[in-house]
């Protein structure tokens, strides 16, 4: 395919300017569009994920797209399979600096590029670096063991990175393991912050009650209710943190109880919430019935916000084993393919062998005819 010309290059780039997806895969770029796709880059606050596979690009080209990396602030994921950028040492160095400076890119797909153990020494500095990156595929490039310790070492001070593949790139089994094992950590740890992570509904306050107590704690949120009327048998049923409810509205002996705390503590939550429903319905008082109401809805409140947290976490590892299925699959099947083309080579050099032996046998005959018919003549 002929390059792509710099004037179809600039009109293809204005007319998406302004897109959130921009694919040139498969185009073959000259370095010229290249550079129009780094000033892009540049001018660009929508632009999040960019598709350059298939374009041969090499070192001069990866440089210009580097500069345009250094300037923008909007992509998240960005494809290169299918290049030359290892080719020249130089091209990933420029590529891997500018990635370190760069703030919102999370997958970087770099296979099949070429990439030696020297670029794997600057792709291991990126992944020390630590930046937003989680997710990188590597897969089918050039490190041997020598690459595959850069990134390792690299990896094990990252505290991002969520998936790292290396398949095809002969790193060895103890650096896959290892690698395996960082990628395990980071996920153990992510999956710790997000549900120690407060829920955005977690601070709202049921049936009007005032949104700066509702953000703090349990006996805090109930502390904004009418309780002058309740009684002390009511007091002695509820909870200890909300029996100081009934006096005051500002708790000051007891400890606050943390919203978070109710999610981890099922049984208890269940059997406040039943006393409270069996207290509201035998309670005379208004200012009794209220409270208890108020409650029991944000008790509800609570226990829906865990379901819902353990079904993302459910669901997440549903999607991580399908997709770590799917990769087993697709490895599976590029070894299959290997393995045909090697035997289909292997048979091209076989036959290739015979053909000389019969070449050579042909030849000597056709000079042992020479030979008898220049005899023939001479008799």
């Amino acid at each position: 395919m002929a390059n792509v010309s710099v004037p179809a290059d600039l009109k293809y780039l204005e007319a998406n300017r302004d897109a959130s997806t921009l694919s040139l895969a498969h185009s073959s770029l000259s370095d010229e569009g290249l550079a129009e796709v780094a000033r892009l880059l540049c001018r660009s606050s929508t632009l999040k994920h960019l598709d350059l596979q298939g374009n041969i690009i090499q070192a001069k080209g990866v440089k210009a797209l580097a500069e345009g990396l250094k300037e923008n602030s909007s992509l998240q994921s960005l494809k290169l399979t299918w290049n030359c950028i290892g080719k020249d040492p130089s091209g990933m160095l420029a590529l891997c600096e500018a990635l370190k400076q760069h703030t919102t890119l999370e997958r970087l797909d770099l296979r099949n590029n070429r990439i030696d153990h020297e670029g794997a020494r600057y792709l291991g500095a990126l992944l020390a670096a630590d930046t937003a990156l989680t997710h990188v595929d590597l897969s089918w490039n050039d490190f041997l063991v020598e690459g595959g310790l850069y990134l390792l070492d690299g990896a094990r001070l990252n505290s991002t990175l969520l998936d790292l593949q290396l398949s095809g790139t002969k790193v060895g089994l103890d650096v896959l393991r290892e690698v395996a094992w960082v990628v395990k950590r980071n996920k153990d740890a992510k999956s710790q912050q997000d549900r120690a992570r407060p829920s955005p509904t977690l601070g709202k306050v049921p049936n009007g009650a005032s949104e700066t107590e509702g953000s703090g704690s349990v006996s805090q949120t109930s502390a904004s209710f009418p309780a002058e009327g309740l009684s002390n048998e009511s007091q002695r049923d509820l909870p200890v943190p909300l029996r100081d409810l009934g006096g005051d509205s500002t708790v000051t002996e007891e400890p606050q109880v943390k919203t978070e705390s109710c999610l981890e503590e099922t049984d208890d939550d269940m059997s406040i919430a039943s006393r409270l429903k069996n207290k509201a319905e035998t309670q005379v008082w208004p200012g009794d019935q209220q409270l208890c109401q108020h409650l029991i809805d944000h008790m509800a409140v609570l226990q829906a916000e865990k379901a819902r947290h353990e079904k993302n976490y459910e669901d997440g590892q549903k999607r991580e084993r399908l997709s770590t299925a799917a990769f087993a699959e697709r490895e599976q099947e590029f070894k299959t393919q290997t393995r045909e083309r090697e035997a289909l080579v292997q048979n091209m050099l076989l036959e290739k062998d015979s053909l000389q032996r019969d070449s050579s046998q042909k030849t000597a005959m056709l000079a042992q005819l020479e030979e008898e018919h220049g005899e023939v003549i001479r008799e």
